[in-house]
């Protein structure tokens, strides 16, 4: 279960987005005019956010209460993304066939694969938490009633993975595959200059990311 925070879709600067209202969702929510920033259940806000940049910032707070005691003295530092604009993805040199759609408010909906930007840090590390966000739009375009654009909350749970994550802790030199969300992994090869690779095979919709952060 997860809280989805219903941000107005056409505000600018996006900074000063509305929140137009929230929702206390299971799977799904009806989006029209709005995006989502989803905040799961067992991360807790401080306080009641007033804007789409203080949610966001009270968010990676709430993360970093979550995993109080893991990291550097006990006090996690935190590399991520909330995927509102292309900065933070990098397409293969070969793409083949790779489909990224990346709209700002939108998340990046992918089929194929892609990497985040390397984020560089101080401390060498080899143990990590990782953690993303999948979901799905669909559209409902019914004959005698409205079209309608809903956010599914996808599950990464070994089961039914709606992508493949991997992580290199040494700029891309070395890949720990298909990695574990949420807990902490350790690498024989760490280092200090961090980035994620997401894979999803060809066919079907394309899955949507909308948050990832490496807890270190």
């Amino acid at each position: 279960m997860s809280t989805h925070y219903m941000i107005d879709a056409h505000t600018n600067p996006i900074a000063n987005s509305e929140i137009n209202d929230v929702r206390l969702s299971t799977v799904a929510s009806e989006i029209n005019g709005n995006f989502i920033v989803r905040v799961p259940s067992d991360i807790r806000l401080a306080s009641t956010p007033t804007s789409l940049n203080d949610l966001l910032a009270k968010k990676i707070a709430g993360i970093q209460e979550r995993y109080a005691g893991f990291g550097v003295a006990g006090s996690p530092q935190i590399e991520f993304s909330h995927m509102l604009d292309g900065t933070d993805v990098v397409l293969p040199s070969n793409t083949g066939f790779n489909r990224v759609y990346i709209g700002e408010r939108y998340g990046c909906w992918f089929e194929g694969t892609f990497s985040t930007t390397t984020r560089t840090i101080g401390p060498s590390v080899n143990t990590v938490i990782v953690l993303v966000e999948f979901f799905n739009k669909s559209l409902s375009d019914p004959k005698d009633g409205l079209t309608t654009l809903t956010y599914t909350d996808l599950v990464h749970d070994g089961a039914s993975d709606p992508a493949q994550v991997d992580i290199s802790l040494d700029n891309g030199a070395n890949y720990l595959t298909s990695i574990s969300l949420g807990v902490p992994i350790t690498t024989s090869n760490g280092g200090n200059q961090l980035s994620l690779r997401f894979d999803r095979n060809i066919g079907g919709l394309p899955t949507g990311i909308s948050f990832w952060a490496i807890l270190y």
